[in-house]
């Protein structure tokens, strides 16, 4: 499927898969301006840290200020919301390795 539009016009695959995590990574930045509950995301957490990492930046234009944010700024927001990512991932490798018969 070739529909999407890139930034200079030429036309590029859609990956269905980003788009979850793109609403996923916008709503974190959004409640990033306070603070954050523990992350639970059921073993993916190094996947969504990664295209996390990668992405951030072009999609902060279309974060919303939360009223409850005091005025928290784009690099703060990303840096809490980066931090809660990298402690997901921290519980994701303590219960593989608390997993009976992981190696």
């Amino acid at each position: 499927m070739e529909w999407e539009g890139a930034a200079n016009g030429t036309v590029r695959p859609v990956d269905p898969q980003r788009y979850p995590l793109a609403f996923f990574s916008v709503r974190l930045l959004e409640l990033a301006g306070g603070p954050l509950p523990e992350l639970d995301l059921r073993g993916k957490a190094e996947d969504v840290l990664g295209w996390f990492t990668e992405n951030a930046g072009r999609l902060e234009r279309h974060v919303r200020a939360d009223p409850g944010a005091n005025g928290a700024s784009m690099e703060s927001r990303r840096e809490r919301a980066f931090a809660a990512l990298q402690e997901a991932v921290h519980r994701d490798e303590a219960a593989r390795e608390s997993t009976p018969g992981h190696p």
